[in-house]
């Protein structure tokens, strides 16, 4: 049997999707002012359930993957499973999620959003519906179950919900929300330029192979990077009484990528990663935060 961490696909998403997460809990954290035992109580609730979605997730979307990855000549480690592995894997993700939140007694509304995270997964990948070839509702599914939802999930267990009049709740959340929606929609976009060799060859009709390369590279660089923008600096801006670093680290961040754009010959950062040797702009600091 594979590594189970190429069966979930790990390396997928523990880098990338589950910091901007933990950072959000990190705030919320200092927002409330949690002890050290609800901090990390906390913490661990939010690390299980989100990491049981994910690994779901990409089961799911393994699964109904394999023979276009057999055309791409694309590894995929469901393949080597039996039937009743795959379903044994699929079953032991759903109960940890679920379990993790009931015992951690959360609103119901948290066990709500991760069975939508699942079934947005299940609808994703699975015919006939497969929104990832859907065009743009396969973009809006991914940036919605990947990264929208789970930031109202991690909201919820830590049961910051908006109070009446409490401007700075609502701001912080609403921010919180465009941000990672927004970096959601720049991370499929990406992936599917990525892909798209492969998927032209494969057969699968993404959003990346219905437009062209220029209008997806617009999208980004004009309304989906200045709106992700928008949404870090605001959530930056409500948790500065409380987290006045934040916006130290932003600025610090901005300003050390500019020098080492002018100290180099060749371009560095890019809002579509399109070359090996390119990094994409931010998303550094997402896996360090």
């Amino acid at each position: 049997m594979p590594n189970i961490f190429r069966i979930i696909r790990s390396s997928n998403w523990w880098d990338f999707k589950i910091p901007p997460l933990l950072f959000i809990t990190y705030l919320l954290v200092l927002y409330q002012r949690l002890d050290i035992e609800q901090a990390l109580l906390s913490i661990g609730v939010v690390l299980l359930s989100i990491s049981s979605a994910a690994s779901f997730g990409h089961i799911v979307n393994d699964i109904f993957d394999i023979e276009e990855d057999q055309k791409k000549r694309k590894p995929n480690a469901i393949a080597e499973l039996h039937a009743w592995q795959r379903a044994a894997f699929l079953i032991l993700f759903v109960v940890t999620g679920f379990i993790t939140l009931i015992f951690a007694e959360v609103d119901r509304v948290a066990i709500i959003l991760l069975g939508t995270i699942y079934a947005i997964s299940i609808l994703y990948s699975i015919p006939p519906f497969r929104l990832k070839e859907r065009g743009v509702w396969g973009v809006l599914a991914d940036a919605t179950a990947a990264h929208a939802l789970p930031t109202l999930l991690v909201i919820t267990i830590m049961g910051v919900l908006p109070s009446p009049g409490i401007l700075q709740e609502k701001g912080l959340i609403l921010s919180a929300l465009i941000w990672q929606f927004s970096v959601g929609l720049r991370g499929i976009l990406i992936h599917q330029q990525q892909d798209l060799d492969s998927d032209v060859q494969a057969g699968t009709l993404t959003f990346a192979i219905g437009t062209s390369n220029s209008v997806r590279r617009n999208l980004v660089r004009f309304v989906i990077f200045p709106i992700e923008m928008a949404g870090l600096i605001g959530m930056s801006w409500f948790a500065y009484d409380f987290a006045p670093i934040l916006i130290l680290v932003i600025v610090g961040y901005l300003i050390l990528a500019l020098v080492a754009q002018r100290g180099s010959r060749k371009r560095i950062y890019s809002f579509v990663l399109n070359d090996k040797d390119i990094s994409v702009s931010l998303f550094d600091l997402y896996e360090t935060v």
